[in-house]
């Protein structure tokens, strides 16, 4: 997606029970295997319909690819 200008972003990762501040010994499978496969697309105010269009397509044709 980089190479066709989209950039996505990885947040919560670590997930928040393993991060420093909150470490716990809480075994949570789901949020682990999640936190590994979330990413947050491009979002804001001045994001343009042509701009958000052209990331639908690029999102399709990745998973068309796929």
């Amino acid at each position: 997606m980089k190479k066709k200008g989209v950039n996505l972003g990885i947040h919560y990762y670590p997930p928040t029970h393993k991060m420093k501040t909150f470490k716990t010994n809480i075994k949570l499978k789901n949020t682990d295997y999640i936190s590994k496969q979330i990413v947050s697309l491009p979002m804001y105010p001045e994001l343009k319909n042509e701009e958000l269009n052209y990331i639908v397509n690029k999102i399709k044709l990745f998973f068309n690819k796929t």
